[in-house]
């Protein structure tokens, strides 16, 4: 089961969407894994038009684990 996402902050959206993809799973008996983007998607296609990132690649992976 994948959940893809930016994640970016992991509020409160964030995580009972991958709380639901862990569920679900765990129900299927597969692993679960969670994709983010670094840089942003919008950083791609149009450079300069996201807005700042609220977290680090490193603490939306600190923050995911703690799901």
């Amino acid at each position: 089961m994948v959940t893809i996402g930016v994640f970016d902050g992991v509020h409160r959206g964030h995580a009972q969407l991958i709380h639901a993809a862990t569920s679900a799973a765990r129900l299927r008996g597969v692993p679960s894994v969670l994709m983010t983007f670094d840089p942003h998607p919008a950083e791609v296609v149009r450079p300069g038009s996201h807005p700042p990132q609220l977290t680090t690649l490193t603490r939306r992976a600190e923050l995911a684990e703690e799901l």
